[in-house]
């Protein structure tokens, strides 16, 4: 075989690599780590904001407990019954038909795991959750909450 030098460094080649076949296609989703899984504290649907309960379980996330401007979890992807596993996702892209946002405008955290685009009447705190990109569309962004006086 071979030998390549490289500065001060003589390298013998032993065998030249070749080129593996493509990977396949891997489970549709979020890119960057914006998925995570937790376990489900109570029924949970789908495309809607949890938050983690003092035992490390997800639950519907709402603006009235001040608890949970610190432990969003992020927004369900699907639905889970009780003690399952749920799949939340806490950035990018993420669309739901059942959606009818107006485009460009904010979303926020509201009530009971709701996302609203008009902060919520009894809620302590504001926690932006991202932008309506279409009626369907909302780009994750979440936002540290800003508490009411």
């Amino acid at each position: 075989m071979p030998s390549q030098i490289v500065g001060n460094t003589t390298f013998e080649i032993i065998e030249v690599a070749v080129q593996g076949p493509p990977g396949g296609a891997g489970p549709a989703g979020a890119p960057g780590g914006a998925l995570l899984t937790g376990t489900a504290g109570a029924a949970l649907s789908g495309h809607m904001a949890v938050a983690y309960d003092d035992a490390g379980l997800l639950v519907y996330a709402s603006a009235a407990n001040a608890e949970h401007a610190f432990t969003l979890a992020g927004i369900t992807t699907g639905a889970a019954s009780s003690g399952a596993s749920a799949t939340v996702q806490r950035n990018d892209v993420i669309e739901h038909n059942g959606w009818a946002w107006t485009p460009g405008a904010p979303v926020f955290l509201g009530l009971g795991g709701a996302l609203v685009q008009t902060p919520a009447g009894g809620a302590v705190f504001i926690k932006p959750i991202g932008l309506a990109l279409t009626a369907t569309r909302l780009m994750l962004n979440i936002q540290p909450a800003m508490f009411l006086a």
